[in-house]
């Protein structure tokens, strides 16, 4: 649910409303990028210092992007976001992440699909795009069962601790695809954070789609 300005939405359990420097944002930024796994998959990781979690919050107004704060209860417990939109192209990307008390909830889903409401529904795009590397398991299941279907590989596109590195790109469309996958046979990803994961999908794929009706 949109608030009457559009400036905060609401899901069953969570407010998302836009990044302020107020002291409450700048210690849920500094908890971020305290988090390992958050440091290394997130541009917050940065934001180590309380003057570079305020320039951390400042980026988020930037044009072309929607950044919230989701919080629980009064306390913020993770972020969203839309990026790189693109009203012409009817094309945006996603981020997000959760504190690590907040996990194995649902709660990351349960924002993404608030502001998947407002992306195909009031700003009419068409197609949300997420790029994450495959050893981000919590990300790759996040958008597997949002229904985001596995496109390839971006080459270099991320950058690293000690170089570039190539994320898998997913995408949901405002009307879902189904097709053919040819792949190289699963193979298993280290997790920076000691996890091994076997992915239910291969990390470089290609996919032929047909369009089918989203809902």
């Amino acid at each position: 649910m949109e608030s009457s300005d559009g400036s905060e939405l609401r899901t069953d359990r969570c407010l998302l409303r836009p990044w302020t420097v107020d002291d409450a944002h700048v210690e849920a930024v500094l908890a971020a990028a305290r988090d390992p796994e958050i440091a290394y998959y997130s541009s917050v990781g940065v934001a180590r210092t309380p003057a570079l979690a305020r320039n951390w919050i400042r980026g988020r107004d930037e044009s072309g992007r929607l950044d919230f704060a989701v919080s629980m209860e009064e306390s913020i417990v993770g972020r969203v976001s839309l990026a790189h939109i693109d009203p012409v192209e009817g094309v945006a990307e996603f981020g997000y992440w959760l504190l690590p008390q907040s996990r194995g909830r649902g709660i990351a889903s349960e924002a993404v699909a608030a502001l998947e409401d407002l992306a195909f529904g009031k700003l009419t795009l068409g197609r949300l795009v997420i790029r994450h590397e495959p050893s981000n398991d919590r990300s790759c299941l996040l958008a597997r069962r949002r229904g985001y279907l596995e496109e390839g590989t971006a080459r270099g596109a991320f950058e690293r601790q000690g170089g570039r590195v190539d994320p898998a790109c997913a995408c949901a469309p405002r009307h879902r695809s189904s097709g053919a996958v040819i792949a190289s046979p699963r193979s298993k990803a280290r997790s920076p954070f000691g996890r091994t994961m076997t992915p239910s999908r291969p990390s470089h794929l290609t996919i032929w789609c047909s369009s089918v009706a989203r809902r």
